[in-house]
């Protein structure tokens, strides 16, 4: 089945790399470009896409999170993606609850853009993973709707803390009388709701949260 995209850039330059990223995998086809959100907007209401890859900013009256909103408005079976220079969380923020799908910035590799349209077009979402630990810290500075860590399950609470702890995944596995398979799948879904990739940046984030040093002042238990 082949999904039909809409470009939404202003600049011809940017419009070309996106048709040769996504020209280079089957089953994508760009249907046309247009350099406005107001174009964006009457192109949907005409013919609708699968998806809407648009910038933040562009030329005409409105911009992409506008765009996005009213494209949402009158076709929610369309998914808007952003791509763009700006990295700035609100930016993501304000396009996400304007209705889009995922957020990228220009300075993404192909294979990111490529990752983020399929996942996107499969009915999920995408932050690249650099803008979702930002928004996960300001949430957890206080700049947002409550810490990120807040929004895991209690075994997944339990997970990270073992980790934080610096447990292997078959002490992890054993203390939670777990298969190893089920230890992976709860760790990729940590991972994306925190917006990190590894171990490391699990830390990292813990430790600008406040929640590693909450972990070292607790009880510590020895790893099995």
């Amino acid at each position: 089945m082949t999904s039909r995209i809409l470009l939404v850039d202003d600049h011809h330059v940017v419009e070309l790399g996106l048709r040769a990223i996504i020209a280079s995998r089957p089953g994508l086809v760009v249907v046309g470009a247009v350099a406005t959100g107001e174009e964006a907007v009457d192109w949907v209401g005409r013919d609708p896409p699968e998806m809407v890859v648009l910038d933040l900013r562009l030329a005409g009256e409105i911009d992409g999170i506008e765009a996005a909103r009213r494209i949402a408005a009158i076709a929610p079976g369309v998914r808007t993606l952003c791509y763009t220079a700006a990295d700035e969380e609100p930016y993501a923020t304000r396009f996400l609850q304007a209705g889009g799908k995922a957020f990228v910035t220009k300075n993404s590799r192909p294979s990111e853009v490529l990752t983020a349209i399929e996942r996107v077009l499969a009915g999920g979402r995408y932050l690249e993973p650099r803008m979702a630990q930002k928004i996960a810290v300001n949430r957890c500075d206080g700049r947002g709707d409550g810490c990120c860590f807040d929004r895991l399950s209690p075994r997944e609470s339990e997970i990270v803390r073992r980790i934080l702890l610096g447990q292997k995944n078959a002490a992890i596995c054993a203390a939670l009388r777990i298969m190893p398979s089920t230890l992976s799948t709860h760790r990729s879904r940590i991972f994306a709701k925190l917006g990190v990739r590894t171990d490391a940046e699990l830390v990292l984030l813990a430790r600008r949260c406040g929640v590693l040093d909450a972990v070292a002042a607790g009880p510590r238990r020895a790893a099995r």
